[in-house]
């Protein structure tokens, strides 16, 4: 990231167009493969909501040992825009008070910085969304 942008204040902005583009999905798309050659469109969009319920654990310093499995299995529940409504619905709050994190965040591969967690996080929106 540049100096002048915390990728913190972006990632609303990325939930926005990952919505607009997760909405426009029609009914018999969501089996389509993706550039992501492992996943179809719904793997895509649950992967995306596995990273978004695990946001606020992450960014207010909770180890994924404590969070668990709690979001393991099938997150969509056969709905994968209704799924991705309800997963930004609790991201979006704790990105929107950057404020209030945790310093240092636990991560699949251990402690890192709040800003390098912010940036991943970016990264995965924006090429899912081109995905």
């Amino acid at each position: 990231m540049s100096d002048t942008a915390d990728a913190r204040t972006l990632v609303p902005g990325a939930m926005d167009r990952v919505t607009a583009r997760v909405r426009a999905v029609g009914a018999g798309i969501w089996r389509a493969p993706t550039p992501c050659t492992e996943w179809a469109v719904r793997d895509l969009v649950s992967h995306l909501c596995f990273e978004h319920l695990w946001a606020p654990h992450v960014l207010a310093g909770t180890s994924m040992g404590v969070v668990g499995d709690r979001y393991d299995g099938d997150l969509l529940h056969g709905d994968p825009p209704g799924a991705w409504d309800l997963a930004v619905a609790r991201s979006r709050p704790v990105w929107a008070a950057t404020e209030d994190h945790a310093a240092r965040v636990h991560t699949s591969f251990g402690w890192i910085p709040v800003e390098e967690y912010a940036e991943q996080m970016l990264l995965d929106l924006t090429v899912h969304e081109w995905d």
